[in-house]
């Protein structure tokens, strides 16, 4: 979240992470993080967004990202709560951001923007609303399965600060199965957004 880095925030983020460490894609999550919907589900670049704001708000992420990561910035856009509107892609588009990362589709009416690549995350293990524990495992369970029939690129989403051991130890076993038994292959944002000539043999995809 490009607002909340502050000084101190990028000593620390750095030493955890060095910024040219290559398993690192560096992207912008939306501006600050603020729900400026007056009603329903929350969203920062949502329909009561107007146009210019939205335009302005991620021109002021991109900068600072910019600015901090240098040429190790990947222009790639997750918006907060996996939301956003036409005015959101018009404005990525004109900010030559190459990809936007959410659960949410493409609007309606809207079925793919030239330049702009559409990483569905398909998997959410970060805001699950829980009043059955066993049943919300189980449904889990079936999603995941489900990643194995899926074609193409899927994300998963995750929220390590707010994660207990268990869902380090859920997600450690998710990925080893999905690499050693269901046969997935793991790629990142540069490797995707790269021509096919410019990636290495071992990292297309199928």
């Amino acid at each position: 979240i490009p607002a909340w880095l502050s000084e101190t925030g990028q000593v620390k983020v750095f030493r955890a992470a060095p910024v040219d460490e290559d398993l690192w894609n560096w992207h912008q999550h939306g501006w600050r993080h603020i729900n400026w919907q007056k009603e329903g589900a929350k969203s920062e670049f949502g329909s009561d967004r107007a146009p210019e704001r939205q335009y302005e708000d991620i021109l002021q992420g991109r900068t600072k990202m910019e600015r901090i990561f240098g040429p190790n910035f990947v222009p790639v856009f997750t918006p907060p709560w996996n939301r956003f509107s036409r005015a959101t892609l018009k404005a990525l588009r004109k900010l030559d951001f190459k990809g936007i990362s959410a659960t949410a589709p493409f609007p309606p009416g809207v079925k793919s923007l030239d330049g702009i690549k559409h990483y569905s995350t398909c998997l959410d293990l970060h805001t699950r609303e829980v009043k059955n524990p066993a049943g919300d495992f189980a449904l889990l369970i079936d999603q995941f399965s489900g990643l194995s029939k899926m074609k193409g690129l899927t994300g998963i989403i995750i929220h390590h600060q707010q994660m207990t051991p268990f869902a380090f130890e859920f997600l450690d076993r998710m990925l080893y199965n999905l690499k050693y038994v269901i046969g997935a292959r793991f790629s990142s944002f540069k490797e995707t957004l790269k021509s096919p000539d410019e990636r290495p043999a071992r990292a297309r995809l199928r």
